[in-house]
């Protein structure tokens, strides 16, 4: 459950189950003056995330069977206003926004829905005693089986009881229409196993487990047992957070920021416009104008430039190559610019683009025997930021923007020939 503890998209989360939460509490005090307060408390579950729809869901169940399987509809229709007002709320939201989001539903889904069900309530119950590690020999729905037995054992456990307590009534509603509307909804990165289910999934056999025991006190030796796997399990899921954290989130951390970093430099020129990528995968996407406006409120979370500097390889690299982009770094006619010759010098071009000599912010000339790639360094170590290229026998200008950093450019030639770079100022029309 990571993802909803570091990711803002799915922090809200929290939200919906503490609402939802205090919703049921109030709701099973029995109190008419908790109602209104249950109410407000699923609508406020509802701002923060559609997590809420099961628990108004699990709402209108408490109000139908309080006191076990038979239905009381004299208090049911007295007091549907509880989930009907969250209800309504959410269906003036979808009016207004809400179906302009991409629906994934579709027969293929239905069809798999029972063992997506069955799959989340068995990995979910690998969460809870802390076997998820297993995730790493199968992710498929394999998990239907202990899920599968899972649900027999408390129909079982049902059966020998003789009754069905109303708690588990309100906890089966709230987690099957969950994992129903989960499977419903299916599409890559939404599967059972996927770390931000797990935290809801969690809560919601807790309850199903609970109400399946409402009422049941166990032996002291029971307690031993159920006390000794609790903290199995918290210590194992305590460790497993600091050991992602440090060997997977600290990484995506160190390549957010670095690209941060690239925008704090790149300042003096950078487009508004310019976007670095965020998140796991780049898909969050940041624009520099938006950046800016944000760090001037609250302050830059970018790394230092000695912070950059002792940053891996790869987004050290990185970081050269945002540069390249953001400030932007680019190639201007050579009719444009005049070399001064005799601070010229000469370097080979090779596959590696090694033997790099430093360039100086403002305007160059470059001129190749044959083509080349242009690639450039300066916090990065390897072969370089891919940064436009030369042809062969054709004579550029070439311009580095200044920026917020004193730290020197190396600018080095992929391919073959020879090639020769000198300093150069512009003509008469000069660029500004």
């Amino acid at each position: 459950a990571a993802a909803d503890l570091i990711w803002a998209f799915q922090i809200g989360y929290f939200g919906s189950v503490a609402g939802g939460l205090g919703a049921l509490l109030l709701l099973r005090r029995g109190n008419s003056g908790d109602s209104v307060w249950a109410c407000l408390l699923l609508v406020l579950a509802l701002l923060f995330s559609s997590l809420a729809i099961p628990f108004a869901l699990g709402a209108a169940v408490w109000l139908l069977f309080p006191n076990g399987p038979r239905p009381e509809w004299n208090g049911f229709f007295r007091r549907s206003w509880v989930f009907l007002v969250p209800a309504g709320v959410y269906v003036i939201w979808w009016l207004g926004w809400g179906h302009l989001a991409e629906n994934s539903m579709s027969v293929h889904n239905a069809v798999r829905d029972p063992l997506y069900v069955l799959s989340a309530i068995g990995y979910a119950a690998s969460v809870l005693v802390g076997a998820f590690p297993i995730r790493a020999i199968t992710e498929s729905f394999a998990w239907a089986l202990p899920g599968l037995l899972i649900t027999a054992g408390l129909g079982y456990l049902l059966h020998r009881r003789g009754r069905v307590p109303p708690e588990f009534l309100v906890g089966a509603a709230i987690g099957v229409s969950f994992w129903v509307l989960s499977g419903l909804n299916f599409i890559p990165g939404r599967e059972f196993v996927s770390s931000r289910y797990q935290y809801p999934s969690v809560v919601m056999l807790l309850m199903i487990l609970g109400g399946a025991f409402a009422g049941y006190r166990p032996a002291p030796r029971t307690v031993r047992v159920i006390a000794a796997v609790a903290i199995f399990a918290i210590v194992l899921n305590a460790a497993t957070l600091v050991f992602a954290f440090h060997d997977r989130y600290k990484k995506y951390e160190q390549k957010n920021l670095i690209s941060f970093s690239a925008f704090d430099l790149a300042r003096r020129t950078v487009s508004p416009d310019f976007e670095v990528g965020a998140g796991v995968d780049d898909s969050a996407r940041v624009d520099a104008a938006s950046y800016f406006k944000a760090i001037d409120r609250y302050g830059s979370p970018a790394l230092s430039e000695a912070q950059a500097e002792e940053a891996s390889d790869e987004n050290r690299d990185r970081l050269d190559q945002l540069l390249v982009l953001g400030l932007p770094v680019q190639p201007v006619p050579a009719t444009r610019v005049i070399p001064i010759r005799d601070r010229c010098r000469e370097l080979a071009a090779n596959s590696e683009a090694s033997g790099k000599i430093r360039i100086d912010p403002g305007l160059s000339w470059i001129s190749a025997e044959k083509d080349v790639l242009i690639r450039l360094n300066r916090f990065g170590t390897g072969r370089g930021a891919a940064a436009w290229s030369a042809s062969a026998g054709k004579p550029i200008g070439y311009r580095i923007p200044r920026d917020n950093s004193d730290l020197p450019w190396h600018i080095g030639f992929q391919g073959a020939g020879r090639v020769t770079v000198c300093p150069a100022r512009a003509d008469s029309q000069s660029l500004r």
